[in-house]
């Protein structure tokens, strides 16, 4: 993608039996052997040539060529080989063409020979390579056709088996996981978190020719490839690296915080509870990605976001999800809440000394993050309700679904209860002692109403 152009011209080729070009030193043929039963007899063969599957023969043959490519990018040609496909452009057809003859030529002349009927030497504007369509004239790399056709099938067989016998065997599932994965550069990081359950459902089986029951979220993973993939098919030659909003955040053992740069009244902080306190500190820094991100919405919403977090694992599982069930739950309502909110969310690791101000919000410890019972609650709005916003709340204690918060948290309407106006509203209201007579002037100054609640040890301490 560092060649190809808009508009520009493009010739491939291939090379014939490519590795049988390299020969073996005579003396370790012998290690390259294997035996075939043929004809009811044993026999030994070996490898006189460089042999598919070994694991340095790519090294090899890259190495092999690598003169070729030197040659032709020190003569100004927009050439690149992998293994044994080759690639040239160039925006003007006759220059194009022209290098496609070089090229040729100096293959010929090497000893390789181009394979016909895989490789196009006449400029074009659309072709594929490498598995993937390119269409210069439209700037677009997509999946072709044949492709998509065969993983919808696959999908098909996997999802006709369970339906018919429950289960399904271990070798379809992986071809299906094997043919997504493949599509990963013109998919995305979409490819590698939703096929991680049924990884996982593969992992766990004890060989390949066993039939497992695939978990509820595979099937749902299923049904989304074969619903979305020609959604999501295509990738356009110019990527939009641009941010409109940059976040920060970190979580601490007593809860989360994070910010939005230059965005006013743009802090999310919440507390986590005894139990959540607990989880390991992965866990807590990919949650306070998901809820800083649920918490301002109202700011990511259709936005390219650049989000910094000094947690390398929660990088890796944001984008790629998690073989643990517990992170990957986590990771996959990331994924939908920017799927929903058409949020495109580019995540990158930060040293912690730079991300001081995120981890100081996350250590915050609100002690007025205190709410009553549900039963008092109840109680209290069959006599003086139905109420309609709790003004004073978090995510931890609201009472009602419409409730303002002193930081953004999951679900809040505002932040700062102060900067809404009261009036023509039955408002619930449990306020920081500190602040009573100032809420009570502001019910007063918006001629409002609603029920107060303040406890009245709190009231007795002297505070």
């Amino acid at each position: 993608m560092q060649f190809i152009k808009k508009d520009s011209f493009c010739f491939k080729f291939d090379i014939h039996s490519a590795y049988h070009h390299v020969d073996i030193f005579e003396r370790h043929t012998k290690f390259l052997g294997f035996s075939w039963r043929l004809g009811g007899k044993v026999q030994f063969f070996k490898f006189k040539v460089l042999p598919f599957g070994l694991s340095s023969a790519c090294y090899i043959f890259t190495k092999l060529t690598r003169p070729l490519i030197k040659k032709w990018r020190s003569e100004g040609k927009e050439v690149l080989m992998y293994l044994d496909d080759g690639l040239g452009t160039h925006r003007d057809e006759t220059v194009c063409a022209s290098i496609s003859s070089q090229v040729k030529n100096d293959l010929i002349l090497s000893g390789f020979v181009p394979k016909p009927e895989k490789s196009t030497w006449l400029p074009v504007r659309q072709l594929v390579f490498l598995g993937n369509y390119i269409d210069t004239v439209l700037g677009i790399l997509k999946v072709p056709d044949v492709r998509l056709t065969k993983l919808r099938s696959s999908i098909s067989g996997v999802i006709t088996d369970i339906e018919e016998r429950g289960v399904v065997r271990v070798k379809k599932v992986s071809s299906v996981v094997g043919q997504i994965i493949s599509m990963s550069y013109i998919l995305g990081n979409v490819v590698y978190i939703m096929t991680k359950c049924l990884s996982m459902d593969v992992a766990l089986s004890p060989s390949w020719n066993v039939d497992i029951v695939l978990s509820g979220q595979s099937v749902e993973q299923l049904k989304f490839w074969d619903k979305s993939v020609s959604e999501i098919n295509g990738e356009k030659f110019i990527n939009d690296n641009s941010c409109q909003s940059i976040v920060f955040s970190d979580a601490s053992h007593t809860g989360y915080g994070g910010y939005v740069m230059n965005t006013p009244m743009g802090t999310s902080h919440g507390m986590w509870s005894e139990v959540k306190a607990g989880r390991s500190s992965t866990w807590r820094e990919l949650s306070t990605v998901d809820r800083v991100m649920t918490s301002l919405l109202h700011v990511f919403r259709g936005r390219r976001v650049r989000w910094y977090t000094d947690n390398k694992n929660v990088v890796s599982i944001v984008n790629k999800g998690s073989m643990r069930a517990d992170l990957q739950k986590v990771a996959l309502s990331i994924f939908y809440t920017c799927l929903r909110n058409c949020i495109s969310n580019d995540i990158e690791w930060v040293p912690r000394n730079e991300n001081e101000k995120a981890d100081f919000i996350s250590r915050i410890v609100d002690c007025d993050d205190w709410g009553v019972s549900s039963d008092i609650f109840q109680f209290l709005d069959s006599l003086w309700g139905p109420h309609e916003i709790d003004w004073f709340a978090s995510d931890n204690n609201n009472k009602l679904p419409v409730y303002f918060s002193r930081y953004w948290n999951v679900g809040s309407s505002g932040m700062d209860a102060f900067t809404a106006d009261w009036q023509g509203v039955n408002g619930w209201y449990v306020p920081p002692v500190c602040i009573v007579h100032r809420v009570l002037s502001y019910l007063q100054q918006c001629g409002a109403y609603g029920t107060m609640v303040v406890p009245l040890w709190r009231l007795s301490s002297g505070k």
